[in-house]
């Protein structure tokens, strides 16, 4: 039989199954198993092992029926396979665990009564903060009820709500390895990581977050690692070989899931149909999107299933973004998805090489003025914070084990004149002006714009970029840091300025300046970037000088209204001394 038919035999197979996982049947429940090539699956069942039998008529599926076990109840499977044994192993359609995250329990949802609808925002508009749930809490300077948590989190959506923020991006918080504080380690695709809940009850915590993030006006995301598992395996690999990629790795990780499996598409979807249906997530993030895409070989597909599979089942419901690499392979612009967004390093390294005074940004800062389905960011979880990005050079990661061999290597960075921590307010202050120009260029662009949890008040993780493993003050964010608080008033500035004018608008027109509104400058040895957006609302200037010498700014004419200087960095906001900005607006409404 070709694979194409082994291909629609089993689609069909799955479509008309009654489901896998346990499954009430009458007065009983039935556990459904998907497994091939098998020598033997058996069920620990409130510590007691029972064998399972072949399912009739159902090929690759295993069964066994209780009709006197009532839940809760906690349960691994245990295979014997070519002579290996594989114990304690959850079920993947099984969506809890108990506090350990070691067993998979059975029991009725818990009851709880969403209230407020989600806030559905434009993504021309989308101001994404990223985060990751228990190191934005988890230092005592937080000051939240239960640090480090779901309801820690929620503690702080004021604070997110007052800095303007639309959308909170959650770093995985499905069941991982916990020695992987960032959780791109995964051990299950639906149940989540109890010790990211204050009563261990992570199912019921992510349900109220959602709830009070709508109340606040907030989208929630969910970043879903799909591409991998984690190398200490808990459930999946003893199934079947053929849920990875055979001799090869796209995600340096290894387990690279072959997704496009029908039985691993199955899955998936129906993981992300919980999180949708369940939860009322508002979108997903997928970390190396283009690991997604690959055949069993590890050729990269035009058509991918899964990805077309996903995005016609939830284009309409929820927000789609990927990564459009892995470590194989780079589709910035050719990403064979039909309705996601994808990420954008490239506008990422070049705000970074303008605001250090490289050659040659300006144009490449010009032509994605109008982007709206590509996410924008110069800081997320990888890689430097903002205030690490303009004070160290070097990474500095020989903590994580890995004798500094991990961790992006081409930062785009400088210290400002001193590598590390430093007390000297000269250097201080050259490096909150370069932070402001970085920031500030990152807002130019239409949505959706990205900022990393704690740049907004300048956190750092001491030059590590990489802190993957570092489940300690590296990490955590501190709450009181006083380099200099008035950049979280900035970086709400921008936001309202973004969200409120035509800076966000993908229609408005634009029109591009040199240091004279009469002179357009596109030369490979720009250091100034100048331009206008104009809609029916009114009109706005940006002005960012990022070389030594001052340059004197012209505003433009105006055909209605006057200008109003509405946030400048220099000390005479017309004149433009080194890393400093000028924004003014004409507002017609």
């Amino acid at each position: 039989m070709s694979l194409i038919k082994k291909r629609l035999r089993m689609d069909r197979e799955l479509k008309t199954a009654p489901g896998y996982g346990v499954i009430q049947e009458g007065g009983g429940h039935r556990f459904m198993v998907y497994a091939e090539n098998v020598d033997q699956i058996t069920i620990t069942l409130n510590n007691l092992e029972y064998p399972l039998e072949k399912a009739p008529l159902r090929p690759n599926t295993y069964t066994i029926f209780f009709d006197t076990i009532a839940p809760p109840f906690e349960y691994v499977y245990n295979i014997l396979k070519g002579g290996d044994f594989f114990p304690d192993l959850l079920d993947p359609f099984c969506p809890l665990t108990n506090s350990e995250g070691t067993k998979s329990v059975y029991k009725e949802d818990e009851q709880f009564q969403f209230v407020h609808k989600p806030p559905k925002h434009p993504v021309e508009k989308l101001v994404i903060y990223e985060l990751c749930v228990r190191s934005f809490t988890k230092d005592a300077s937080s000051n939240v009820s239960s640090p480090g948590t779901l309801e820690g989190l929620i503690d702080k959506l004021d604070y997110l709500s007052w800095l303007g923020i639309t959308s909170i991006e959650l770093m995985p918080v499905t069941l991982f390895n916990p020695s992987q504080l960032w959780g791109y380690m995964p051990r299950h695709f639906m149940a989540l990581s109890p010790h990211l809940s204050e009563n261990r009850n992570p199912s019921l915590s992510l349900m109220k977050l959602i709830d009070a993030a709508h109340q606040k006006g907030i989208e929630v995301y969910l970043d879903l690692v799909f591409n991998h598992t984690d190398w200490m395996e808990t459930t999946l690999y003893p199934f079947s070989s053929n849920f990875y990629l055979r001799n090869y790795d796209a995600t340096g990780c290894g387990n690279t899931l072959n997704v496009n499996h029908p039985f691993i598409t199955h899955l998936l979807l129906e993981s992300v149909k919980r999180f949708v249906d369940v939860y009322r997530i508002d979108g997903i993030r997928f970390d190396l999107g283009l690991a997604l895409c690959r055949d069993e070989n590890g050729r990269v597909l035009e058509a991918p299933p899964f990805l077309h599979a996903l995005e016609n089942m939830f284009k309409k419901k929820i927000k789609i973004f990927y990564e459009p690499w892995d470590i194989a392979g780079y589709r910035l612009h050719d990403f064979p998805s039909k309705n996601g967004l994808v990420w954008d390093d490239q506008i990422r390294d070049a705000i970074r090489r303008f605001a250090r005074m490289d050659q040659g940004q300006v144009l490449a800062l010009y032509s994605r003025i109008h982007s709206p389905g590509i996410v924008k960011m110069v800081t997320c979880h990888d890689g430097f914070t903002l205030y690490d990005l303009v004070s160290y050079e070097q990474k500095h990661n020989l903590i994580n084990g890995n004798k500094n061999r991990d961790g992006h290597s081409g930062n785009y960075s400088t210290n400002c004149g001193f590598e590390g921590e430093t007390h000297d307010m000269r250097i201080i202050t050259k490096r909150i002006r370069r932070a402001e120009t970085i920031f500030a260029l990152l807002f130019c662009f239409s949505g959706p714009i990205l900022i990393n949890a704690g740049d907004e008040f300048l956190s750092t993780h001491y030059g590590n970029n990489n802190a993957y493993n570092q489940d300690n003050r590296i990490s955590y964010l501190e709450w009181n840091r006083q380099i200099y608080p008035n950049f979280k008033d900035f970086t709400q500035k921008l936001i309202h300025i973004f969200k409120n004018s035509p800076l966000s608008n993908p229609l408005a027109m634009v029109q591009f300046y040199g240091s004279s509104p009469y002179e357009l400058g596109l030369l490979h040895s720009d250091h100034f970037f100048s331009f206008s957006k104009t809609d029916r609302t009114g009109s706005i200037f940006f002005a960012i000088n990022s070389w030594k010498d001052p340059i004197e700014v012209l505003l433009p004419v105006l055909s209605k209204g006057q200008w109003d200087i509405f946030l400048s960095t220099s000390v005479n906001p017309l004149v433009l001394e080194e890393n400093t900005i000028l924004i003014a607006i004409c507002d017609l409404k």
